[in-house]
């Protein structure tokens, strides 16, 4: 065999030995457990959190409406809940004094 049928050889080898071990750690169920878990766990999160949200955007959010750019930009407080930007528009007119 020529030099160059030689290495066309030995680099299918090594892609189909790549492609079989992704295969055997793809389809362990360790991994895909974890993997599922972890999915999960980020699935509930957010759930949790957009129940969070829906309970406490009227206590938390006029405040947030109410400050102006430079404080929402500056203020630590304010990054915590840009969430309430999606809930401006669900928050009852501003008062006038």
């Amino acid at each position: 065999m020529s030099q160059k049928s030689n290495q066309a050889a030995a680099g299918l080898l090594v892609i189909g030995l790549v492609a079989a071990a992704f295969h055997v750690v793809g389809s362990n169920p360790l991994v895909t457990g974890v993997l599922g878990m972890a999915q999960a766990n980020r699935e509930w999160q957010a759930e949790s959190a957009k129940a969070a949200y829906e309970r406490n955007y009227t206590v938390i959010c006029p405040r947030y409406r109410d400050a102006g750019f430079a404080t929402r930009w500056a203020s630590p407080w304010m990054w915590e809940n840009s969430w309430c930007a999606d809930y401006l528009d669900r928050l009852p007119p501003k008062e006038q004094s």
